[in-house]
């Protein structure tokens, strides 16, 4: 099992039981704790951080796909987020090289070479967090988002047979539809 990267829920500010605000890198997140996974799916005094990019095209429609293995809590949910924990391997000398790494590593991993290439080689910032504390998995995870411009004629691809592309939908749909994860709508309405 994997080591992630979290911050002691009593170093952050009070949460919203769900939304998405800007990303400030406030002293607080500075604060990094290397734990089991295991540990930290259990451990609500921890949030474990997560990269979670969103893919769109130039009209503002984001690239959305279905989970048909992973996380068993999540199995069969669309998402807009490609991403992941921010593993202990990902820890740089700051906050912003730690996402960067991670994001970075995400992307390589999920998506096939070519593809990673072309979002890979754009600037990729966090530009918000997203958090949810009204489910089990919510309630131990947040995320830091990440926006990339696609340009190509055709969706990106995965290298895992356990994600399937629903090709690139319009926000509000995904906002509206229950099949989405939370973090996905919350995100998609910001």
């Amino acid at each position: 099992m994997s080591t992630v990267l979290c911050t002691s829920r009593a170093a952050l500010p009070a949460l919203p039981d769900a939304g998405v605000w800007p990303f400030a890198a406030t002293p607080a997140l500075q604060q990094l704790h290397a734990l089991p996974r295991a540990r930290a799916e259990q451990d609500e005094r921890f949030l474990q951080w997560v990269v979670y990019l969103v893919v769109q095209r130039a009209d503002g429609a984001a690239w959305a796909y279905r989970r048909g293995g992973g996380d068993a809590r999540l199995q069969g949910r669309c998402s807009i987020g490609v991403g992941g924990h921010v593993d202990a391997e990902d820890a740089g000398g700051d906050l912003s090289a730690t996402l960067q790494a991670a994001v970075r590593r995400e992307i390589a991993e999920e998506l096939t070479d070519a593809d990673a290439a072309r979002l890979l080689a754009q600037s990729l910032l966090p530009t918000a967090f997203v958090h949810e504390g009204l489910s089990a998995v919510g309630r131990v995870h947040v995320g830091v988002v990440f926006l990339a411009q696609w340009s190509a004629s055709a969706p990106p691809n995965f290298r895992e047979p356990d994600l399937h592309s629903l090709g690139f939908l319009p926000l509000a749909q995904v906002a509206d539809d229950p099949r989405f994860e939370r973090w996905s709508r919350e995100v998609a309405t910001w």
